[in-house]
Formats: C-alpha cells, sequence, structure tokens
C-alpha cells in the first residue's frame, strides 16, 4: 500500500492508497480497542483459558491442572478422559442421543435407495443426451452420483480422482492416494462396482511431467471407453471437470 507502486502517479491512485492506508489504520485500532474491552469484560488476563493453557508474555503455554486461587469464579476445567468427554457432549448438545438414533435410522433405512435414485438420474441424462458414458471429476458431482467422498475441498481445485458412468454396465471410481477407504467400501456393489487406481494429471502433482501423465491417463479412459462405445456403437462422452488437456487427448482417440 505505498503510492510508489502504482506506475502512474495520477492523484486519483494516490488518493486510492491513501485511503487504503487510513483504512487498515482505522481497522487495526478497531481491533485494538476490541481487544482491549474483552480483557477489561473479562476482569482478569487468567481468565482468557484456551483448552487449558494460560497466554502470556511470560510464560507462553503452561499446563493447569487445576484452577489456582484468585481467578475469580473461573468454572472448573473439564474432565479430558473420554468419559468426560462424552458426558459433556450429552450436556451441551440436548437430544444427542435420539439425533444419533434417528442419523441411523435414516442411513439405514432411506440412504441406499437414495444413492440408487441419483445414479439412475445419472444414466438417464446420458441416455436423453446420446452420450455413452459420463465422466466425472468434480468431487461434488462424484458425490451425487455414487456417494463417495474423500478430501472433497482439496480435489475441488486438485481434480485427480474421477469417476466413470456408462450409460450401462459397471460404475468404476478412479481414486486417489488420498482414499478413505472405510468410506469407500460399503459402496462397493451398491453404487460403484469397481475401483480402480487414478492417474494424476494436474500440474500441482505432476509438474512439467503432466503432459506424459495425460497420455496415461487417456490410455487408461481408453481401456474401460472401448467395451462401452463399442457395446452400445455410440463415441460419445460426456466430460466434466478436469483439464482441456484431458478431453482434447481422448478426443485423439476417438471419442
Amino acid at each position: 500500500l505505498k503510492p510508489f507502486w502504482f506506475k502512474a502517479g495520477s492523484s486519483q491512485q494516490v488518493l486510492f492508497t491513501f485511503t487504503g492506508i487510513v483504512a487498515l489504520k482505522q481497522q487495526r485500532s478497531m481491533a485494538l480497542n476490541r481487544g482491549a474491552n474483552f480483557v477489561q469484560k473479562m476482569g482478569s488476563p487468567a481468565r482468557m483459558l484456551t483448552g487449558g493453557l494460560v497466554r502470556s508474555k511470560a510464560l507462553h503455554s503452561v499446563p493447569l491442572e487445576s484452577p489456582p486461587a484468585g481467578l475469580h469464579g473461573l468454572p472448573p476445567m473439564r474432565d479430558k478422559t473420554p468419559e468426560g468427554s462424552a458426558q459433556m457432549m450429552s450436556m451441551d448438545l440436548p437430544n444427542l442421543q435420539q439425533n444419533i438414533a434417528n442419523v441411523e435410522h435414516v442411513t439405514r433405512e432411506y440412504l441406499p435407495s437414495v444413492r440408487k435414485l441419483r445414479l439412475h438420474r445419472v444414466r438417464e441424462m446420458l441416455k436423453k443426451y446420446n452420450c455413452a458414458a459420463g465422466l466425472f471429476h468434480d468431487p461434488c458431482h462424484v458425490r451425487y452420483a455414487c456417494d463417495a467422498s474423500n478430501m472433497s475441498i482439496w480435489h475441488k481445485r486438485n481434480q485427480i480422482r474421477y469417476l466413470l458412468v456408462p450409460q450401462e454396465g459397471p460404475v468404476t471410481l478412479f481414486e486417489s492416494l488420498f482414499v478413505d477407504a472405510e468410506g469407500i467400501r460399503p459402496l462397493i456393489g451398491e453404487t460403484i462396482d469397481q475401483w480402480e487406481e487414478n492417474v494424476a494429471t494436474t500440474y500441482c502433482s505432476q509438474g512439467p511431467n503432466m503432459f506424459v501423465q495425460i497420455e496415461k491417463w487417456a490410455d487408461q479412459l481408453d481401456s474401460f471407453l472401448k467395451p462401452i462405445t463399442k457395446g452400445l456403437g455410440n463415441t460419445r462422452v460426456a466430460v466434466q471437470g478436469g483439464d482441456p488437456l484431458q478431453a482434447f487427448a481422448l478426443e485423439k482417440r476417438g471419442y
């Protein structure tokens, strides 16, 4: 936020920069005032505990076995044992056991049919638009089609896991190394027929080798798409997400 950052030295740009500096100073002042008000309201810095640690300049982190005297009515520290944590959770969350039972009931009685319905809808859309198969990279689309989730936020920007859904035939999930095996195993035989190792192609994971990996990825997909497209007599494949170079690589192979 220095005026000489701007190549053009117009008065508007300098004014804009100066305004930004003033705004930052105002925000800093407001934050300091809020902190001072919080300390004043708490009555004592020793009351500001985080996970049983007193924060101060002199003592960076001093564990407390029990509250020392003179802390102005500080509530007793929580029991850190599993039994104590479960008890505190029951106290903090009303109807906890009933809600857990409801979730288990819905998962057991309704979720399997919901999963099958979603997959059926995806297949119907492939038929509607005359596509032999659909290839999905976005974790939200993968989750909808087969209910498999795995580090969704990370895979949202690093689309290295993908799902192949044909009009007819087995659904194949190409999972990354960061796999939640326990979460996916129940889906095998329900919405996922095959679980294969993925071929990562992003620059984040492969660097300059990504172009070689894209060709390797296309060869892998080609081996799965050939029997699908041959059986249907249709080479149209719907591709969602991924790198455009991946779609071009499939195009070179006749899709």
